[in-house]
């Protein structure tokens, strides 16, 4: 009953909704995608019992819209939400901050990350999934076919 009507007073964004599945989506897309094979990873000089890298940065694929951690030019991890694909280089925006500090990282950088895999969740949230603390302010959605790359 009381889970009934916390439902029912929860005014969730249907549009808010949607765009954060999509952009889970995303993210467990690109993990998936850029998975290491198995025998690259057991033949890696570099690997040890404590440490494997299983991702090739090479191989990861980002869409346009999509939510991503991005490391600043101060070495801060911020929220961030890429708006342009061009040339094997994404056009980041930092969510909250002027459009001066947007920028083209190229995509294999280790600067981009898969959303929240260094920034914080707001504990106020009212999504249990990964949702930006600062609201996306590119009214750019994701979109979910292929990366549009311009070349």
């Amino acid at each position: 009953q009381n889970a009934r009507s916390f439902l029912r007073n929860l005014r969730l964004n249907v549009s808010q909704s949607s765009e954060t599945i999509l952009q889970n989506l995303a993210s467990t897309e690109l993990l998936l995608n850029s998975r290491r094979d198995l025998e690259d990873v057991k033949q890696d000089p570099e690997a040890t019992e404590n440490s494997v890298d299983c991702f090739n940065f090479d191989k990861r694929d980002f869409k346009v819209g999509q939510w991503v951690d991005v490391k600043d030019t101060i070495n801060q991890w911020l929220e961030a939400q890429i708006v342009e694909i061009r040339d094997n280089k994404v056009f980041v925006h930092y969510n909250g901050w002027g459009t001066r500090w947007d920028e083209w990282i190229d995509m294999n950088s280790s600067r981009i990350a898969v959303f929240r895999t260094h920034t914080i969740q707001a504990a106020t949230s009212t999504y249990l999934s990964p949702f930006p603390n600062s609201p996306p302010d590119t009214s750019q959605n994701i979109l979910m076919s292929s990366s549009s790359v311009s070349s």
